[in-house]
């Protein structure tokens, strides 16, 4: 590992100059984000987070001259090689077909201009992946949490290292990835899931532990939303709760400014959309329109910071529908590939 630093550190300074005007920043985040690099180490992590700075103050920049709809901010990510990303926001492997029937509504059925499921208290507090790829179990407890409130009056928080430990048979591969579908495969396999305090999260592989004592929920069978359709999933929320959701996230997403008044930082909207790369799960709660702007509103796992957050629907560049994502209730662009919901007894 040392070695490789050192050749990072060779190929960073054949292409970036180091800028000393950064270097007390670099310490003050090294502060806010309890930083502690090895001598090799830190002359690595000091190019990386001055390049992602450099594209933050760009990217505000051209914000204020309307170039964009959101903006950035360093966070705990901006340090970090694209590698190391790939844990966080490459954490959906490829999919097999896997049974699960698609539902639709009426469109004569009335919607509401605006749903909120955390209001309604079906959506835990937001949850955190830790360096672990298991997105896709966050989605998933996410949307069988919301369920089960829904059918018992009761908001369980379920054990995403449940399903991290114990789904390989269905498919998904612990902390290098899997998909939502396996997941409330494995709840229906095994008549249940645990509950977060009977089997809680270590953010890496382990013996499966299943506890038949500890289930908080079950899963009688999973629906598909219409692949691709924007107004299929608004009816899909209004109508059934929390949806779980496949998007792509690259690294704009990941330094999406937070905010606790997310409309203040802007909806993210972001101009590149992999429709067919599908690399992170999430989970949509709700949906709304401010000031002419549409957008979701998304729960996401990536630290109690970095967790909710509201996103731009955008049909019209990609063949999917995009949304924004916020941490603590955030903007972003999703593409609605893997809708899916959860139906519980």
């Amino acid at each position: 590992m040392a070695a490789l630093f050192l050749i990072f550190v060779f190929l960073f300074h054949l292409t970036s100059a180091r800028d000393e005007a950064y270097d007390e920043l670099f310490k003050s985040y090294q502060v806010k984000f309890g930083r502690k690099y090895g001598s090799s180490e830190e002359s690595v992590r000091r190019v990386i987070w001055e390049r992602n700075a450099r594209k933050v103050a760009k990217h505000n920049l051209e914000a204020d001259f309307g170039l964009h709809s959101y903006r950035m901010e360093l966070n705990s990510f901006s340090d970090k090689t694209a590698e190391e990303l790939d844990v966080f926001r490459s954490c959906l492997l490829k999919r097999r077909n896997i049974s699960g029937d698609y539902v639709e509504f009426p469109r004569s059925l009335p919607l509401p201009p605006s749903v909120d499921w955390r209001r309604k208290g079906l959506v835990t507090p937001v949850k955190d992946q830790g360096m672990c790829g298991s997105c896709w179990a966050f989605s998933a407890t996410g949307a069988l949490e919301g369920q089960t409130k829904v059918k018992t009056g009761k908001l369980v928080s379920l054990s995403e290292q449940n399903l991290v430990d114990c789904s390989t048979k269905q498919g998904n591969d612990g902390c290098d990835g899997g998909w939502m579908e396996y997941a409330f495969q494995y709840v229906m396999d095994n008549n249940g899931l645990d509950t977060e305090t009977a089997y809680k999260y270590k953010g890496k592989v382990r013996p499966c532990k299943f506890v038949p004592e500890g289930v908080g929920a079950n899963c009688t069978g999973f629906y598909r939303v219409k692949h691709g359709s924007e107004e299929a999933l608004q009816r899909a929320v209004a109508k059934v709760g929390p949806i779980s959701v496949a998007i792509y996230a690259d690294e704009t997403f990941m330094h999406y400014k937070v905010s606790f008044f997310p409309l203040r930082n802007g909806i993210y909207n972001n101009s590149i959309c992999l429709s067919r790369y599908l690399n992170h799960g999430v989970l949509v709660v709700g949906y709304g329109s401010e000031n002419g702007s549409d957008y979701w509103i998304v729960k996401n796992s990536w630290e109690r910071e970095l967790g909710d957050g509201r996103l731009r629907p955008h049909v019209q560049e990609c063949a999917q529908p995009v949304w924004n994502s916020i941490a603590r209730h955030l903007p972003v662009r999703l593409n609605a590939s893997s809708n899916l919901t959860c139906t519980v007894l």
